[in-house]
């Protein structure tokens, strides 16, 4: 059986023995309209009997036409419900899988991730006002996600979703729950999957970071754990020293940053947990950034620092715990993290975490 584009029967060389006719919808031979659930479709005009109960995108001119069938583009479009458009959900989600991929590879910076989704997104449209326009709207979007989830964590990225959550039913119903539900998805996909990819094309093996710094580190090859860590993770770089004398003096120190030099050194403890690599990376990089802005002047020869030692160990721990989402780190190393933060706040009378 043959259609054309609007589902209007063009050639039917078999016999008749169903109902269910274009897109799989429910054919009625005595009055010539289709059963879409929501309500009924005439194809010879190419329009729904009854107007569309919700507008599926205000921002798209030819959904405010409420009797349309699949915004008039029925050759990449069906509409199984007579209100959700797959081809919406399939652009939602695949503009979630970009921006998903975009965050890691961008070491977990929001705004490019936003940006990316949003020209994805706009592309799919095929207009290319809607590029620019989804790439501003991503990258506000992403900026403000990301300024949310560090000053507020968990709290603020759950509130965030469910605000987006109760704006698409509000807009859309349940359908737009479905198209929101198709980015967030796509989202974690691509942020899921691309560490995978990205590793197995680069020769360690089809593995997530974590599995690979941990696979290095079996096989004593730690330095190359270390540089793997500060590409992937985006951390600055440094040097597997077990032998310096500052790791035989204090067996509980993981690593340190030499601040007359800038460069930081890691002991055998940075391999003992899983994660703790890329936290150690991170909270010594803040040091690195002190000693490259000349924050720091810092003499090892006197009893204690010129500056307040604490509140640039505080800082560090505080920027390290707000990352911890795209560090990936396991919840014991940020307690870890919170609890060096309360111990240099308690020793430099600053407020505790």
């Amino acid at each position: 059986m043959y259609y054309y584009p609007y589902g209007e029967i063009h050639t039917n060389n078999g016999a008749d023995v169903t109902r269910y006719k274009f897109t799989g919808q429910e054919y009625d031979a005595e009055t010539g309209l289709y059963y879409y659930n929501a309500r009924y479709y005439d194809p010879k005009l190419a329009r729904f009997i009854t107007a569309d109960t919700i507008v599926p995108d205000f921002t798209d001119p030819q959904t405010l036409n409420r009797y349309s069938y699949c915004t008039n583009n029925p050759i990449n479009l069906i509409d199984p419900t007579g209100h959700f458009s797959f081809g919406k959900f399939l652009k939602s989600f695949i503009s979630g899988i970009a921006g998903g991929a975009a965050f890691v590879l961008s070491g977990g910076n929001p705004v490019i991730a936003g940006i990316v989704a949003g020209v994805v997104s706009g592309a799919m449209t095929g207009k290319i006002e809607n590029v620019f326009i989804g790439a501003v709207t991503g990258g506000i979007l992403g900026g403000v996600g990301g300024a949310v989830y560090s000053t507020f964590g968990n709290v603020g990225a759950y509130s965030m979703l469910g605000a987006g959550a109760a704006y698409s039913v509000t807009t859309e119903g349940l359908d737009g729950l479905a198209y929101f539900a198709g980015g967030v998805m796509g989202g974690y996909i691509g942020a899921t999957a691309t560490p995978y990819v990205q590793n197995g094309v680069g020769g360690y093996g089809f593995k997530t970071n974590n599995d690979v710094i941990e696979t290095l580190a079996k096989e004593n090859r730690y330095q190359e754990a270390i540089d793997f860590a500060s590409k992937r993770y985006y951390l600055s770089n440094g040097e597997w020293a077990p032998n310096d004398p500052a790791f035989a003096n204090d067996p509980g120190l993981i690593a340190y940053t030499d601040m007359t030099t800038g460069q930081v050194k890691y002991g055998p403890l940075a391999f003992s947990e899983k994660s703790l690599l890329q936290a150690t990376g991170y909270h010594e990089g803040v040091h690195v950034s002190q000693f490259e802005s000349k924050q720091v002047i810092w003499d090892y020869s006197l009893p204690d620092p010129i500056v307040n030692r604490y509140s640039l160990e505080v800082n560090a721990c505080r920027q390290t715990i707000n990352n911890a989402w795209k560090l990936n780190l396991t919840k014991s190393v940020i307690q870890q993290q919170i609890d060096y933060y309360n111990y240099n706040a308690k020793m430099g009378g600053l407020p505790l975490w």
